[in-house]
């Protein structure tokens, strides 16, 4: 990308922004999407995928634009993936071409150059035997987001929380797909969102209000707790990863500000999504949800409510 590219994509940046919420509301809702064969969210899943492959020497950008990829189609078909519709017995470019029409349902947004870098890696090849999981991924599964807290006031706490990792992937794939706005390197975006919260594998997360009694002493247990989450990753990315920490301290760097656009944009949406769940209406499931969607029997069903009085 050149210079001038870059300048223009800047500028743009805003507009840019609001045309990429819908994409990314979908694409929050990976963390609620759950299937018969995932042991935890979509969401989840592809935090686990992400690490298992980088620790297993995978090249951290491929790892990175493959993640964001996985996202996209997810953003379409949920948890149904290549090894679900190889297991229907689908030859491999059949789950090709029905994947990549799940990209290109959602994917105008995403900058040109990237969304055909990421198409053209769809294959409909299963992925090879996956490894354990380190600790530290599942004890990020395990360990919910507090919410919105702040200090002196109530704390809220949320039914059916997010956990850490499942926001830390979403940051991630949102960083990777902002990336091209602020010229930021995709790797060093992916590796600041996979490991801001590896403190919060050790440190129940009370909330920004909860921490401020840390005072002094919070600086010293997050170092403590991220060296125990490092130990776990191979030492050559060490480095990588601590300059990533340090770039996402302020949003002076490029890949700073498309890290905390990131994750501002998901903590929002995480409170939309509280917020919408509690205003879910009938009416809407009705009329906008299409409940009762259009088919050979849908004048049946509408009979059928309309009789018991239900609409």
């Amino acid at each position: 990308m050149n210079s001038v590219s870059r300048k223009t994509k800047s500028e743009n940046s805003a507009e840019i922004l609001a045309a990429f919420v819908p994409l990314f509301w979908e694409i929050n809702n990976l963390k609620r999407i759950r299937a018969a064969n995932l042991k935890n969210s979509f969401a989840a899943k592809l935090y686990e995928s992400a690490w298992q492959q980088i620790i297993g020497g995978g090249n951290v950008r491929a790892v990175a634009v493959e993640t964001a990829r996985n996202a996209l189609i997810g953003a379409t078909m949920g948890a149904i993936d290549a090894r679900v519709l190889r297991s229907a017995e689908l030859k491999q470019n059949a789950v090709e071409t029905i994947l990549c029409r799940a990209f290109d349902a959602v994917a105008a947004p995403v900058d040109t150059a990237l969304r055909k870098e990421m198409r053209e890696t769809i294959d409909g090849k299963l992925n090879s035997d996956e490894t354990a999981n380190p600790h530290f991924v599942e004890l990020l599964i395990r360990q919910p987001r507090s919410g919105a807290t702040k200090t002196g006031a109530p704390k809220r706490i949320f039914d059916q929380p997010e956990n850490h990792a499942e926001h830390s992937i979403i940051v991630g794939v949102y960083a990777v797909l902002l990336a091209p706005i602020y010229a930021a390197e995709i790797e060093t975006v992916f590796f600041a969102a996979l490991a801001h919260h590896f403190h919060n594998a050790y440190l129940p997360d009370s909330g920004f209000a909860g921490e401020e009694s840390l005072g002094e002493f919070l600086p010293r247990v997050f170092d403590v707790f991220r060296r125990k989450c490092l130990a776990e990753v191979p030492e050559k990315l060490h480095e990588k990863v601590w300059s990533a920490l340090e770039i996402i301290e302020k949003a002076d760097a490029p890949e700073a500000k498309a890290f905390h656009a990131a994750d501002v944009i998901d903590r929002v949406l995480q409170m939309r999504h509280h917020a919408e769940a509690n205003e879910f209406t009938l009416k809407y499931a009705m009329e906008e949800a299409e409940l009762v969607h259009a088919g050979a029997i849908q004048e049946f069903h509408y009979g059928v409510l309309r009789a018991a009085k239900l609409i």
